[in-house]
């Protein structure tokens, strides 16, 4: 019995030293947490910091978010969590019917709760519609991507306490699109027709985005749709001759990422094809610019969708610009809008059906303000002012201190906005 008492006593005392050992000396290798989430940096004694007790608060808060296991703990916690009581410890994500993982942000569009009403929808699909035209004139194409929506697709396994409307972006564009004529494909309703239909699975239970499988089928109809409005024949990607089924993994479960559990979820079996780029001299390779979201990251990893053009550029919200490779070209800021409209055939606008309250990201308006595309210092300056401008809205604090200085100077908040944008641009580099 004492022996017993004693080996009890030495797993306590060791389950109490065990991260202390291990913040000192790393003894296990623990995986990271995925997500967004910031750790506090550690801080440095001084006298000043002791006696207001900031250096106490902020010491103990890099403890805690450092100390050994911590991502075990949690990683253990969300488990029991999850597993007993079905309870996701992720702000963002809810769990619906059949294990089902959802974006709790794309609930916006099922619920219409940012629904932003048929005459501001109009008033905005106009202004493409005038883009369109005005680019045709110049050979050039505008093409709007209406990307699906895990929520319009699994409707029957939302959690029960959403209820759908039916004001929402989706339905009042669709039938502006229908009316105005603007170039578009929409794939939200093509994935709920395929849905039964396709022979792999266009989504997985566990992720937030079209499957691998799905992505091709994607990159095969934009490319279908370009040929056809451009009368031409372009690059395609091969797929088909080679799909495997397997697990699904990578992209395809990122919702099971942020829930940082202890044991992977059981996996559905997808198909995943292999790519090759087609080789076919023959078929065309114009260059394209995209303004879009994430789903256009699946088309470039999961299609190789920028292979099939010239060359790519890739505004990701239009607010941080891509180039050929991938290669991240910083803020929007930097971009040089108007000959990225001039050298490249083709102008993608991709949005989700969740992101349809954004619809363009403000690009027809600035497209609109830099016409025509001349490239006189006046014209040039002014495009950029309006590109800072668009940056500078991003940033909360900035927006403050501008909203400030615009009421001590009695001015409109847009036009202090500008004058700010325009003393940036005068004083930095390109």
């Amino acid at each position: 019995m004492a022996s017993l008492r004693k080996f009890i006593f030495i797993m306590l005392m060791g389950f109490i030293f065990l991260p202390i050992l291990q913040t000192t000396f790393h003894l296990i290798k623990v995986k990271p947490l995925s997500g967004a989430f910031s750790l506090t940096d550690d801080t440095t004694f001084t006298v000043a910091g002791w006696f207001s007790e900031k250096y106490q608060k902020h010491k103990e808060q890099y403890l805690k978010d450092t100390f050994g296991l911590r991502n075990l703990f949690i990683r253990s916690h969300n488990q029991i969590d999850y597993s007993i009581f079905r309870k996701i410890n992720s702000g963002h994500i809810l769990i619906g019917k059949n294990d089902e993982l959802f974006p709790e942000w794309y609930l916006g569009s099922y619920t219409g709760s940012n629904f932003k009403g048929t005459p501001y929808l109009k008033k905005v699909l106009d202004k493409m519609k005038y883009l369109q035209d005005t680019l045709a004139y110049l050979h050039k194409t505008l093409l709007l991507v209406i990307t699906p929506s895990k929520v319009s697709f699994e409707p029957e396994n939302i959690p029960v306490y959403y209820i759908k409307t039916d004001s929402t972006n989706y339905k009042a564009c669709i039938k502006l699109l229908k009316e105005d004529g603007l170039n578009y494909i929409d794939f939200n309703n093509y994935f709920i027709e395929q849905k039964y239909r396709s022979k792999y699975p266009l989504y997985n239970k566990d992720g937030n985005h079209w499957s691998f499988y799905g992505t091709c089928i994607a990159g095969d109809s934009i490319i279908n749709k370009l040929e056809k409005i451009r009368k031409m024949k372009i690059s395609h990607t091969d797929w088909k001759d080679n799909i495997v089924q397997e697990e699904a993994s990578g992209d395809e479960v990122e919702l099971e990422y942020d829930l940082n559990l202890l044991f992977p979820l059981k996996h559905t079996i997808m198909g995943h094809p292999q790519l090759k780029n087609n080789t076919d001299s023959s078929k065309t390779k114009p260059s394209v610019l995209i303004i879009g979201d994430s789903y256009i990251n699946y088309l470039l990893d999961h299609y190789n969708f920028g292979a099939n053009f010239s060359s790519f550029t890739f505004c990701y919200y239009f607010r941080t610009i891509f180039t050929s490779g991938n290669v991240n070209k910083g803020s929007i800021s930097n971009f040089a809008l108007k000959d990225a409209i001039k050298t490249n055939d083709i102008i993608i606008i991709e949005l989700t059906e969740a992101n349809l309250y954004l619809l363009d990201f403000g690009f027809s308006d600035l497209v609109r303000e830099i016409l025509p595309l001349d490239n006189s210092a006046e014209s040039t300056f002014k495009e950029r002012v309006l590109l800072m401008r668009h940056s500078m809205q991003d940033n909360s604090d900035l927006m403050a201190t501008i909203a400030e200085k615009a009421k001590k100077n009695k001015l409109p908040l847009d036009s202090m906005l500008i004058l700010d944008a325009m003393w940036l641009v005068q004083h930095t580099k390109y």
